[in-house]
């Protein structure tokens, strides 16, 4: 084929320039998208021998009780809708929080006297210096310490027993196939059977750190279920975890830059 004119770069016949290729993959997330798979290789292992096992488990949270109705400053019964009643002991003091965030609280402090019933106890108001006061429906009471009198040798006890759960074992495949003739064949990405390994071992990883997030055995429910259970906080910094919110949060509390390249 003729033409005119000066010679360019342009100007060659089609594939006559071999061009300039990097001989390798760029992997964008060199270190994987499965943080916990990674966190949870570094610990301890321990075998069992059935599919099925169990473990004890035992929370051990701040003592914090929701009143059921309003409790006028000088009613000592106080009846509460969430939390257990029965964690308390005579002498506890608890705090009433206030009903929204303020720079400047004064809050009451009541005193345990007796408890009732896991719904129900007798407290004295507005104790050490406070002033007792309305505690509204659904106001949150803290356990702030306990105070007991001098000499007194016979204070009741509260205890709690641990719970029972259990999982299943898993078994994982992962499988890739490549035939002779590819193996023969040379690829500008590299190795063809080094680059399915590494392909697959993501998605196998990945299928490893996705499974206790969001699988369920009979009892047991995923890990977004512990995580949550165990953020009894007033205030949430973060929506609950979902399939749609979870990653983006993995993301940013990763060990490994998302962004991180290769060098």
């Amino acid at each position: 084929m003729y033409f005119a004119g000066l010679r360019g770069t342009g100007s060659f016949g089609a594939d006559e320039r071999p061009k300039s290729f990097r001989e390798m993959i760029l992997w964008m997330n060199p270190n994987g998208t499965a943080p916990l798979f990674a966190l949870t290789s570094k610990g301890k292992t321990e075998p069992v021998d059935d599919p099925q096992f169990y473990w004890w488990e035992e929370m051990q949270t701040i003592c914090r009780l929701q009143a059921s109705d309003n409790i006028a400053s000088n009613e000592e019964t106080i009846t509460i809708s969430a939390g257990d009643a029965l964690e308390l002991i005579p002498g506890d003091i608890l705090q009433v929080e206030p009903a929204t965030e303020v720079t400047s609280y004064v809050p009451e402090l009541i005193r345990v006297k007796s408890v009732t019933s896991a719904t129900e106890f007798e407290a004295e108001r507005g104790v050490a210096g406070t002033t007792a006061a309305t505690i509204t429906k659904d106001g949150w009471l803290t356990r702030v310490g306990n105070a007991q009198s001098e000499g007194n040798l016979s204070v009741s006890s509260s205890s709690q027993n641990p719970v029972k759960l259990t999982n299943y074992t898993q078994i994982f495949k992962t499988p890739y196939q490549i035939s002779k003739s590819a193996l023969a064949t040379k690829f500008r990405t590299g190795d063809p059977k080094k680059n399915e390994q590494k392909r697959k071992s993501f998605q196998h990883a990945e299928k490893s750190d996705q499974t206790p997030l969001w699988a369920r055995g009979v009892i047991t429910s995923a890990l977004v279920y512990f995580i949550a259970r165990s953020m009894p906080c007033r205030t949430r910094f973060r929506p609950p975890a979902t399939p749609t919110t979870w990653p983006c949060w993995r993301r940013r509390s990763s060990p490994w830059p998302y962004t991180s390249r290769p060098r």
